[in-house]
């Protein structure tokens, strides 16, 4: 599994590693040729657009960046880690930027918060290949390949309002049909019966799309601690509810001061220390 570092275009990543056990290696990559080509159209236009918006958020702290990228470089993994979460903590909120934060991580072995900031890059674009593989590979190596099966789901693939424009199309073609029977009656029953198929399928998009606005009304948390205790409460004196480790992917239903309510699965429920998780905003 290949690990890859974002240089200063969002597109120019570069392999790091050779499907070694040690994982990756820092390999340059040009600052202004972008590493992958487009094949169609929109996904040129895409790539613009976000290299456009990406470069620029970029270029408020320019040197800052760069010098993360140097510190990676000279596998200075924990230093290039902290420079990337300044930049962060700065307001530089880019998926290049988690993305290399996840691989500094990943290369420190703190494989949770590497978990956490591939996922944070996940939000900014959802489809990336290069996220997605360096996020399964970090799941794998947490041993967490039940969450990675989980999110790697097909209802994830698109957001709520990718799935309400999917079912927009289906219902106004429905629409569309049913008025032009009107106006020829002789076609009705053929007519019909594509308005069914084509209602059918709104709906089943339309339930698609609810699922997926109840997921992301919740925020998710990582365990970014070797083991987090989950208790029956928000006090150090409550009883042992379970315990998670490090990588472990969590959904986060209430915050009490320190204290964070998340969700590990079908009654595994309780509260963990805010310490011991990177909640995904």
């Amino acid at each position: 599994m290949n690990l890859l570092l974002s240089q200063f275009n969002f597109w120019s990543r570069s392999a790091l590693s050779q499907n070694t056990l040690e994982g990756p290696t820092f390999s340059p990559s040009p600052v202004s040729s972008p590493s992958r080509e487009r094949k169609t159209h929109i996904r040129l236009i895409t790539l613009l657009f976000l290299s456009t918006l990406l470069t620029t958020s970029i270029q408020a702290n320019p040197a800052n960046f760069i010098a993360a990228n140097d510190l990676y470089e000279q596998q200075n993994f924990s230093e290039a880690a902290s420079a990337y979460k300044s930049l962060v903590e700065s307001g530089t909120v880019t998926p290049n930027i988690f993305f290399n934060l996840g691989n500094a991580h990943f290369k420190s072995g703190e494989f949770g918060k590497a978990i956490a900031a591939y996922r944070a890059a996940q939000n900014l674009t959802p489809r990336d290949p290069d996220i997605r593989a360096n996020l399964r590979f970090a799941r794998d190596k947490a041993q967490n390949a039940g969450a990675s099966a989980a999110q790697e789901s097909w209802l994830n693939r698109l957001t709520a309002n990718e799935w309400i424009l999917l079912a927009s199309v289906p219902f106004w073609l429905c629409f569309i049909l049913l008025a032009f029977a009107q106006i020829r009656r002789d076609w009705q029953k053929i007519v019909r019966s594509y308005a069914t198929i084509l209602g059918g399928l709104a709906l089943v998009f339309g339930i698609c799309a609810a699922v997926a606005a109840q997921h992301d009304a919740h925020q998710a948390a990582v365990v970014t601690s070797v083991e987090a205790v989950v208790r029956h409460g928000p006090f150090a004196e409550s009883q042992t509810a379970f315990t998670l480790r490090d990588g472990a992917e969590l959904t986060v239903l209430d915050q009490r001061e320190n204290w964070i309510q998340v969700s590990a699965g079908p009654n595994r429920i309780g509260w963990v220390r805010a310490a011991q998780v990177t909640v995904i905003n």
